[in-house]
């Protein structure tokens, strides 16, 4: 045997769920194409590698989401399921105000970011995936697509179950780093150099015990 190949035997591992939609990744993009896919009535299975939805936001902890949800004329541009789980998070006290325009307005001028819990945003993305009939796949890795003359036909997932296939009419990539695009064999750029590309989060810490009034006065 060569030292630095390991030949894996061939397997048959079961397809445990057979779905109109699989989506692949449940931070907030994965989790509103999920949620939408299922309002629809398709039924739809979310694969999430870690514990918790939300991605950045809550499992990263990058509570500082950026305002998008207006444009440069102080006009709302995005609706839909975003706002329905923001105005969630805003009700459960997850956000500096229980007001949804407030929240994207300001009370003043227009935030450029705002701050929201990361616990209760991924509660509040749980229970409006589960209310509508997603089945939520946590601590579940992607593996590979299943390919059937070119086209996606499902995916392979791995967790403490075991190995598994999901068939699906369709998949979404929403991994956040296109893994079921790139092994699929779709085209990519890997390490990419233009400044676009650069990240402008840092790290969030929370602290207790703070009075954030006479803080906040300087």
């Amino acid at each position: 045997m060569n030292s630095k190949i390991f030949m894996e035997p061939a397997r048959q591992i079961p397809v445990n769920y057979d779905v109109d939609v699989a989506v692949v990744g449940g931070g907030t993009a994965g989790c509103i194409a999920a949620i939408a896919s299922a309002r629809t009535g398709a039924s739809t299975v979310l694969v999430e590698r870690f514990a918790s939805l939300g991605g950045c936001p809550t499992t990263g902890r990058c509570t500082h989401l950026g305002n998008k949800f207006i444009d440069n004329q102080k006009r709302q541009i995005i609706g839909g399921i975003a706002e329905e789980a923001i105005r969630k998070v805003a009700q459960n006290g997850g956000t500096g105000s229980s007001e949804f325009k407030e929240i994207i307005f300001g009370k003043k001028i227009p935030p450029m970011f705002f701050i929201t819990d990361p616990e209760i945003f991924s509660l509040a993305l749980m229970e409006m995936a589960e209310d509508i009939g997603v089945k939520i796949l946590l601590h579940t890795c992607f593996c590979d697509p299943i390919l059937e003359q070119g086209d996606i036909k499902g995916i392979v997932v791995q967790n403490k179950s075991g190995r598994f296939a999901i068939r699906s009419k369709n998949v979404i990539d929403a991994s956040g780093e296109a893994d079921v695009a790139s092994k699929a064999g779709a085209p990519f750029e890997d390490n990419p150099t233009d400044p676009v590309w650069a990240s402008t989060h840092g790290l969030v810490f929370r602290m207790g015990n703070m009075d954030h009034d006479r803080f906040m006065e300087g």
